[in-house]
């Protein structure tokens, strides 16, 4: 998916920033209703 390289980079941009690891996705449900999550990208330490 395209959007994942994206994320990607904007998580290796700003790694250095102890907020960049919440992100918001906004995504639309089976009504139409549209829903805003915000999600923590916790990556083990060994790969960090």
């Amino acid at each position: 998916s395209p959007w994942r390289a994206l994320l990607q980079r904007a998580l290796d941009a700003n790694a250095h920033l102890k907020h960049s690891t919440f992100f918001q996705l906004a995504t639309v449900g089976a009504a139409g209703r549209p829903a805003n999550r915000t999600v923590v990208f916790r990556c083990p330490p060994a790969l960090v």
